[in-house]
């Protein structure tokens, strides 16, 4: 099951975030309100803008970014929520 909350109100599990339209926008996994794992979002169109993950809220390992046509914008190395462009 998707979108629940952990015993304090906040976000937990996998979830996911529909445009008004029923297209994805959005998911991921929170674990007690804090972003944790592989996170992607989406275009209107259906088509990826970005993917990237988090550990415990903190962005890390290669983030990539695209354009509404799947043209790729960068692709980011993140180490310990710090960046560096590696194309």
């Amino acid at each position: 099951m998707a979108n629940e909350f952990d015993d304090q109100g906040r976000p937990h599990g996998y979830w996911e975030y529909l445009y008004n339209n029923g297209i994805k926008q959005s998911h991921g996994e929170w674990v007690n309100g804090v972003k944790n794992g592989i996170w992607s979002e989406y275009y209107s169109n259906g088509n990826i803008f970005f993917q990237g993950e988090f550990n415990m809220g903190v962005m890390t390992g290669i983030w990539e970014w695209r354009e509404a046509d799947g043209t790729l914008i960068s692709k980011e190395l993140w180490i310990n929520g710090t960046k560096g462009i590696i194309e």
